[in-house]
Formats: C-alpha cells, structure tokens, sequence
C-alpha cells in the first residue's frame, strides 16, 4: 500500500496509471499497482537508515502491524 510507505517515512513524488514513486533522502524507488499473493508474502526490503535507533523508535512507535495486516517488522 502506498500509505504504508509514507508511513516508514518515504515521500510520495509522483503517481499515474497505476505506478507511484517514492523517496526518502538518496533512496527512491517506484511501487507499481500489482498483486500476486507469493510475490507479497515472501517480499523484504531492506532499508539502510544514517541513525538506526532513532528511526526504530520512531517506527516501532507507529505500531504499523496493527494497522497493516500481514505486515512484519523486526528489531535491529
């Protein structure tokens, strides 16, 4: 979900015809509107962050599983 992402701090730059692209700092990246249940449940992406901790209270205080189900986040 497009929400999800600028819920982990990505801003949303430009969407159209089903595509949408994000960025947050150097890191950008472009979603498309695409649904394959294998696909979605096996993804991880990996996110390099300069202050870890930081980001992980800000995220971890978010409570996002609740809000996405199926999603999974782990600590550092």
């Amino acid at each position: 979900s497009r929400r999800l992402f600028t819920d982990l701090g990505f801003n949303e730059i430009w969407e159209s015809e089903g595509y949408a692209a994000f960025r947050n700092g150097e890191a950008r990246f472009v979603l498309q509107q695409y649904h394959n249940d294998g696909f979605a449940q096996t993804l991880m992406i990996r996110i390099v962050v300069p202050d870890l901790e930081a980001w992980w209270s800000a995220i971890s205080a978010k409570n996002l599983c609740e809000d996405y189900p199926g999603f999974s986040i782990n600590p550092p």
